[in-house]
């Protein structure tokens, strides 16, 4: 089994698309999503839409999470927040439903998923150096 692992799309379709060319180029038939997909770039129906439909485990992002809760959004940069409102304006009712179940973490086997750290992956733990591996 080959793995394809995307995070961070942020609504990038050009940029997704791309990544699915050389997954098929390269026989890349599973894939696995990190969660934001959506955030910042112009297309999160169809970004979101692709991962819901394609992943084969799939985790929330925090730009998904800010979507769905206030105390996630509060802790953004003015510009993130800004992308998140236009995000949530534009998003279809059933990409809302389906973010609301994807779970902050999935193990499956000897993968686990998530898209900050697996220590409180709901808290979307930043990790800038060494340092910060014991917060």
């Amino acid at each position: 089994m080959r793995y394809a692992i995307f995070a961070d799309i942020h609504a990038n379709l050009e940029a997704l698309e791309a990544a699915l060319e050389y997954a098929a180029k390269h026989r890349l038939s599973e894939f696995l999503v990190l969660g934001d997909s959506i955030g910042y770039g112009a297309n999160p129906n169809e970004c979101l839409s692709w991962s819901l439909q394609h992943a084969r485990l799939h985790v929330i992002g925090n730009h998904e999470a800010a979507v769905l809760h206030d105390h996630i959004l509060e802790k953004f940069t003015a510009t993130a927040r800004d992308a998140i409102d236009w995000t949530a304006k534009r998003l279809r009712p059933d990409l809302v439903t389906g973010i609301r179940g994807l779970p902050f973490m999935q193990i499956d086997g000897k993968k686990t998923l998530a898209h900050g750290t697996p220590h409180s992956p709901e808290l979307f733990h930043y990790l800038f150096d060494e340092s910060d591996e014991s917060k």
